[in-house]
């Protein structure tokens, strides 16, 4: 069909007349107010031309509903003009005699050649325009695929060259100290940068925080609601005005802490920080076999030893203070649960005066021994630390103290002593204060004379123990304990006290048989003890008797009195 328009009249060839698509209309102008090519919009209002039709543009109309793709270039149309509207001749101008008259003439029939040939001229173009769509869709295409799957991010206001190469190298690092720390990590743990939700005044939305954010990780001991590790970042000049960043091999923080509050964790691959985040402590390292070590233990507590936990030597001693099987020790990287196959036992101990002296027992002296074997050094222990020790499951461990010719053990962890334990330093009290002061006659007999001598005795003190305060002389068995009093006899004129021999003595516990003294000193000096058993408390101590040799010695008037040695 044939485009409305002005046409040249038919029937006067100095006019232009207007055809409305359909047929020609009555209306007519000069053939000087408008050009052929250039068909003007009729204006049903006052029937005068008002707007110019622009030329047609296949450009514009093929391409306004495409997104521009900044890659494309944009269609051109052919070098040639665009097609005027094809009309037939005038009647008036190509037949000899003039057409009836008629009022309204009918509507021109446009050339069926011409209008194909036009319609192969759209064809054409419409062709070309696909054409340049589907170029510009695929390149475009990529393009915008390229840019959905990346991000810009800026670092002190500069584009961070292979913003992924930092976060790559973080999280290499993790994945190292994840496996050296015995922690564990989620499906989705990965690093971020961490970028501002308020940008700060004078900075860019895209700045990035001078840190990545990595996790979620869990160690030993962590807080489940606590894991992200920190990865400091630093910065070098790039090509083009940008900035490279480098990740620190190891993070600020030993322990994950918490997301970064006002910051959004984003990644170069849109990835987004996972929102259910499910990681469980994991459970501490084994310890090596047979492990020996001076340890923390966080928060588990042991059991009070009991009171019986005490080896006593000469001059020093130990007492088990708590002891009790754990199921781990230490805090954090530095726990550990039990090696394969063995037990834990944790305790603590204190320095106790010995028998004559407060010396504490030194490391050579102390031990733990596993089955009766020799005994291993104890670790040296500081503030709140405790031995601990891995022994097989159905071993026999100790606690010794080997010290003064005596080896003792406590059993563990029960504190148990052992059978050669000096039971006597056990109690709670080995000496008793006395109060003898009594009138006694002694008569000494030699040869050829006799003489009898009236004096006092007094016992201010008795004492229990396995040595001899010298350390010289001690009780016949472990079970056993000597028991000593200060005897002293004084006579009127005499200037210098003087004792009682061991044959003038005797003790009779309470419910038991007399016990004779002896002497353990083979010099002149008098030192008369009592072979008593451990759990000796009351008594009766008898001075009698005669002993004889030069002189013999007779007490004419014999003495008793009580001794009581709380136990």
């Amino acid at each position: 069909m044939t485009a409305p328009g002005w046409y040249p009249d038919p029937e006067d060839a100095a006019s232009l007349r207007y055809f409305n698509g359909e047929r020609w209309t009555g209306e007519r102008q000069p053939a000087a107010a408008a050009r052929i090519d250039e068909p003007a919009l009729h204006s049903a209002g006052n029937g005068l031309a008002t707007e110019a039709l622009p030329a047609y543009r296949p450009d514009v109309h093929s391409t306004e509903a495409l997104p521009a793709y900044p890659a494309v270039t944009r269609y051109q149309p052919p070098a040639f003009p665009s097609p005027a509207p094809y009309v037939d001749p005038p009647p008036a101008s190509e037949h000899s005699q003039p057409p009836p008259p008629v009022e309204d003439p009918p509507p021109p029939v446009p050339r069926r050649r011409a209008v194909r040939s036009a319609r192969r001229r759209r064809r054409t173009i419409v062709i070309a325009v696909v054409a340049a769509v589907l170029a510009g869709g695929l390149t475009g295409g990529w393009f915008a695929l390229h840019k959905s799957t990346s991000t810009t991010f800026t670092f002190a206001g500069k584009t961070i060259d292979q913003p992924a190469a930092p976060l790559r190298q973080a999280e290499k690092s993790l994945d190292a100290i994840v496996a050296s720390r015995h922690g564990v990590k989620g499906p989705d743990t990965r690093c971020y940068f961490a970028v501002p939700q308020n940008a700060p005044k004078g900075t860019k939305k895209t700045d990035v925080d001078s840190a990545l954010r990595c996790g979620p990780v869990l160690f030993v001991d962590g807080d489940a609601a606590r894991t992200y590790l920190t990865f400091p970042l630093t910065s070098t000049p790039a090509s083009d005005g940008d900035v490279t960043l480098t990740a620190a091999a190891q993070p600020i923080n030993a322990q994950p802490g918490l997301a970064p509050v006002g910051y959004l964790l984003q990644r170069p691959d849109k990835r987004s920080e996972p929102s259910d985040v499910q990681l469980t402590a994991p459970a501490p390292q084994a310890a090596q076999p047979n492990t020996l070590v001076a340890a923390d233990l966080g928060n588990t507590t042991l059991p009070d030893a009991p009171s019986s936990a005490l080896m006593v030597s000469l001059r020093g001693g130990v007492r088990l203070t708590k002891a009790g099987p754990i199921d781990r020790f230490g805090t954090g990287d530095a726990a550990r649960s039990a090696p394969a196959g063995q037990q834990l036992i944790a305790f603590s101990y204190t320095s106790v005066p010995g028998q004559v002296a407060n010396i504490n027992p030194s490391a050579g002296q102390l031990g733990i021994s596993v089955n009766g074997g020799a005994p291993r050094r104890l670790p040296a222990l500081k503030g709140t630390q405790v031995v601990v020790l891995a022994v097989p499951a159905k071993a026999r461990a100790e606690f010794v103290l080997n010290a003064d010719g005596v080896r003792q053990s406590l059993a563990l962890p029960t504190g148990a002593p052992g059978t050669t334990n000096l039971a006597v330093l056990r109690r709670a009290s080995i000496d008793a204060t006395l109060a003898v002061n009594q009138p006694i006659t002694i008569k000494f007999t030699r040869p050829g004379s006799v003489t009898n001598l009236a004096g006092t005795l007094t016992v201010t003190h008795a004492l229990l123990g396995y040595w001899t305060d010298d350390g010289k002389h001690h009780a016949s068995n472990g079970g056993r304990a000597l028991l000593w009093m200060d005897f002293r006899f004084q006579a009127p004129q005499q200037t210098n006290e003087t004792g009682i021999d061991a044959p003038l003595l005797h003790l009779t516990p309470t419910g038991g048989k007399p016990i004779a003294a002896k002497d353990v000193d083979p010099t002149n000096r008098v030192f008369a003890v009592f072979d008593v058993p451990v759990n000796f408390t009351k008594g009766t101590v008898t001075v009698s008797g005669t002993e004889t040799g030069n002189p013999t010695i007779s007490v004419i008037t014999p003495v008793t009195f009580q001794v009581s040695v709380p136990n």
